[in-house]
């Protein structure tokens, strides 16, 4: 009986061991970004179809941060206020109202 228990164990514990992901990069704190492309696409008058710009950066941060803090919540970093642009104040996200 002991036999089949440490059988198990060995068993279970190489499974274990197994299943870690120790190939995992460790990014550095201090964000990265990086532009990859930029395009200027031009609309058409006849169809209604306006002017568009295009964008396509890279982005690699360690904490997911971006080097923010907790403490940097005013402007422009605040993300619990959208800016009204008709009135110039600053409206809590759950005070939105539904007409926008």
């Amino acid at each position: 009986m002991r036999i089949i228990f440490w059988i198990v164990v060995s068993v279970v514990s190489a499974f274990v061991l197994s299943c870690q992901n120790n190939n995992e990069p460790n990014y550095s704190i201090v964000p990265h970004i990086e532009n990859r492309d930029f395009k200027f696409i031009q609309g058409s008058i006849y169809y209604n179809k306006p002017d568009t710009m295009k964008l396509k950066f890279y982005l690699r941060d360690g904490d997911f941060d971006l080097g923010l803090n907790n403490t940097n919540d005013s402007a422009p970093f605040n993300s619990m206020f959208v800016l009204n642009k008709l009135t110039g104040q600053l409206i809590p996200v759950n005070g939105i109202p539904t007409d926008h």
